[in-house]
């Protein structure tokens, strides 16, 4: 019953905005309003898809400076099933790539949960749990005014943005893994390519991640620092050495695609330039409700912890007991001097999982009591 009424939940959010409709083509063909935004991704996703080139054929092949691998994997996709980008966009996304957003979030989830179980001594939750599903109900359903909140649906909305997040929710999935399985341990006397692999691929996915959307590059740049930092990663040359890489794919990226991204380089205007067009002054009250469930899982962690007074959360800290508590806390200094909300609403997505994960401790802690 549940996936029955989520299902349908989902697939109305996603027609929510009218950007996309499941009659789009016919709309076109009748004349009726369609949305650029859809016309737009669908053509750079179709030009791909014939000619493997990024552009949107308007003045034939013209390079267009956008993150776009979600158009080259919805291109791809589409080849395969043979329906053309635009009915993909409108009626096959829903079908294909939500349940698989929605299957790696639940991966992360119950990873992240058992890291933290062993942790912290509390139940594991487990994917029959009626706690996972109600709280994946009301974080991602928003069962409230949702017009307060500066981030409601673009999870689902923007296409890019939701590939980004699958990818991001499955390399947390795999970060956790090889933390679990103590991955990470090198044993001296063989050659255990383990410890190597995973991060090798999370790295990757990092890198697919930030093409698919770019606000993704800023956030696990955040990421990688400061585990570089914390862990003294820097004393492993294996660790240095994929440093490195990430910071070269930061430049060619900055220098092929950010520099000239969505038009960045073209002069219009003197009263326009697409960095104002982007940015928005967002209030003390939308900067909260980036923040909240930060705000709200940070409380809840140091209560269920008994970190009730500055001295035991400054030891806590020296003893390297509250990772999780110390990058969210950077993360909302980190986001907040970025002006815009495909930055600002990473942080949401991240609470989200780490709420959830922890559900049983703060159950445990709260309630049983």
């Amino acid at each position: 019953f549940f996936s029955i009424f989520f299902s349908f939940f989902i697939t109305s959010v996603y027609y929510g905005n009218q950007y996309t409709h499941p009659l789009m083509v016919e709309k076109i063909i009748n004349g009726s309003w369609a949305h650029r935004d859809s016309l737009y991704h669908a053509s750079i996703a179709g030009i791909f898809k014939t000619y493997l080139y990024v552009g949107t054929g308007i003045d034939g092949f013209v390079p267009h400076y956008y993150h776009t691998l979600s158009h080259s994997l919805f291109a791809l996709i589409s080849n395969v099933i043979k329906v053309n980008t635009l009915d993909f966009y409108s009626i096959f996304f829903p079908i294909l790539i939500t349940p698989i957003f929605l299957m790696f979030f639940l991966y992360s989830v119950l990873e992240v949960s058992k890291f933290f179980g062993k942790k912290n001594h509390f139940k594991i939750l487990e994917e029959k749990s009626i706690f996972l599903w109600i709280c994946l109900y009301i974080f991602f359903a928003l069962p409230i005014n949702s017009n307060i909140l500066p981030e409601k649906y673009q999870y689902l909305q923007s296409q890019s943005y939701a590939v980004a997040l699958a990818i991001f929710f499955i390399t947390v999935n795999i970060f956790f893994y090889y933390i679990n399985n103590q991955l990470f341990i090198l044993n001296k006397k063989r050659l255990d390519l383990s410890f190597y692999f995973y991060p090798i691929i999370i790295l990757i996915l990092a890198a697919c991640s930030s093409y698919s959307k770019v606000s993704f590059l800023y956030f696990f740049t955040v990421i990688f620092f400061y585990f570089f930092l914390r862990l003294k990663l820097f004393k492993i040359k294996f660790f240095l050495l994929l440093l490195a890489f990430w910071l070269l794919f930061v430049i060619l990226l900055y220098l092929n695609v950010l520099n000239f991204f969505d038009g960045r380089d073209i002069f219009i205007e003197n009263t326009y330039s697409i960095d104002a067009a982007y940015d928005y002054n967002y209030s003390f009250f939308d900067e909260f409700f980036f923040v909240y469930l930060s705000i709200i899982y940070l409380i809840l962690k140091l209560l269920s912890l008994k970190i009730l007074n500055p001295k035991l959360l400054y030891q806590n800290i020296l003893d390297k007991k509250i990772y999780d508590i110390e990058l969210v806390i950077i993360l909302i200094f980190a986001f907040y001097i970025v002006p815009y909300q495909y930055f600002k609403g990473i942080q949401l997505y991240l609470s989200i999982i780490l709420i959830i994960a922890h559900i049983n401790f703060f159950w445990k802690t709260f309630i049983k009591k």
